[in-house]
């Protein structure tokens, strides 16, 4: 699910949600799921997969004030475009160039970092960035 965000009828910031990762240990503790819990209501959890404010855009509070919009109309869309209803939202915020602070004032919980793993790396060949849940 993509979304533009407009202001004065331009475009101002850009979001997608989609699938979450398969398998994620801060947010597997977090939630406390049974493995056959989790495999039964994993696609409850929506992953905020992108999000950005166009560089040319100055406006204080926008960022989270777009991302607790974003959270509430998702739990109106979701079951009507995909028949299912959103459980939670989760994001993954690369350290190295972000602070995740816009998500801590829209009042997103951080639960920890990831291995740096990567969902498809089985043979841990190749190292994805640390990221912050």
């Amino acid at each position: 699910m993509r979304y533009i965000v407009r202001a004065s009828g331009q475009p101002i910031a850009l979001l997608s949600f989609g699938a979450t990762a398969w398998k994620t240990q801060q947010c597997d503790h977090y939630i406390g799921w049974t493995p056959a819990q989790r495999q039964e209501h994993l696609h409850g959890v929506v992953s905020n997969a992108r999000f950005i404010i166009l560089p040319w855009i100055e406006c204080k509070n926008l960022a989270s004030s777009i991302l607790a919009r974003a959270a509430r109309q998702i739990t109106t869309v979701w079951p009507i475009q995909y028949g299912y209803r959103s459980l939670l939202l989760e994001t993954f915020v690369e350290q190295s160039r972000f602070r995740g602070t816009a998500y801590q004032a829209a009042n997103w919980i951080c639960l920890g970092q990831t291995t740096g793993r990567g969902k498809l790396n089985a043979h841990y060949q190749v190292q994805p960035p640390i990221k912050t849940v």
